[in-house]
Formats: structure tokens, C-alpha cells, sequence
């Protein structure tokens, strides 16, 4: 079992680590992007349809990788954070956070497939051929990541908290 535990928090820390260096390359991918739009536009009078739907998608892969790192990092909101951290009530504060988290992931887990699939057949408004599952498949990743953090929170003994 203390393996498995420290395997999950070890998958934990890396898919993090991982989700902050695709998040920080969406920000500075979104930056090139309208970089390229405002040229295309102001200098040449004809900007690319495609750069503002990249835009869009780099935006939302950027946004749900940052929000699944302040999960981690327990920099989301947080409702009730009680000064005494040991005892009863922090093991049912967890168990309460962990139950929470594990219905909402895992009901979009669960019907993420049929939420794929949707979107397999739809193209981007602004470049033919690509496919918007780029863009839908980045909630799916997002709440896995989110499952795999609440797992490796509620395991691990000392969480650094605000």
C-alpha cells in the first residue's frame, strides 16, 4: 500500500511538472500567435483566420493545465481552512474535499467519451481539416490530472496549505 501511495504522489509531482512546462509553452505560443495576427493585420491588411481559433485553443489548454497546478498546489479557492490541522476534523475535512472532487471527476471522466466523439467529425471555424477535438480533449486531461492530485492529496500526511 506505501508503495502504491508513494507511486501516486510521485505521478502526481511529475504530471504536474509537466502540465506547467505545456502551460507555460501555451502562454508564450498564444503570445506569438497575436504577435502574428497584429503583423498580418497592421502590416499587411490580411490576418490569417487561423491565428485567432490557435489562439483560442492554446488559451484553453494553457488555462485548464494552469488551473490543474493550482489544484495541486492548493491555490484554488478554498472554502473552510481551519486553524487546527490534526485530528478528527482534518480527516473528515479530506475525506469531505476528496469525495467532492472524486463525483465531479469522475462523472466527466465517465461520459468524456461520448463527449470526444461529438466533437471528432466538427472543424475549426477557421482552418479545414482540423478537428475541435484538439480543443476538447484538453477538459478530459484536465480532470484526470485534477484525479490524480485529489488521489495523492488525500494520501499525503503534510500539505503545504495557505
Amino acid at each position: 500500500m506505501k508503495k502504491t501511495i508513494k507511486f501516486i504522489c510521485f505521478l502526481s509531482s511529475k504530471l504536474e511538472a509537466i502540465a506547467k512546462i505545456a502551460s507555460i509553452l501555451a502562454i508564450i505560443g498564444i503570445l506569438i500567435v497575436i504577435i502574428l495576427q497584429i503583423v498580418a493585420r497592421y502590416i499587411f491588411a490580411s490576418p490569417p483566420t487561423w491565428t485567432e481559433e490557435i489562439g483560442k485553443l492554446l488559451m484553453i489548454w494553457g488555462g485548464l493545465l494552469g488551473t490543474s497546478i493550482a489544484f495541486k498546489r492548493r491555490a484554488d479557492i478554498i472554502l473552510y481552512n481551519p486553524r487546527n490541522k490534526s485530528g478528527l476534523v482534518d480527516i473528515l475535512r479530506r475525506v469531505i474535499r476528496f469525495s467532492a472532487v472524486l463525483m465531479f471527476t469522475g462523472v466527466v471522466l465517465y461520459h468524456s467519451p461520448s463527449f470526444l466523439s461529438r466533437s471528432l467529425d466538427v472543424d475549426f471555424f477557421g482552418i479545414q481539416g482540423v478537428s475541435v477535438i484538439w480543443a476538447t480533449s484538453a477538459v478530459p486531461c484536465f480532470i484526470a490530472l485534477i484525479f490524480i492530485h485529489n488521489l495523492a492529496q488525500l494520501f499525503q500526511k503534510h500539505i503545504k496549505e495557505p
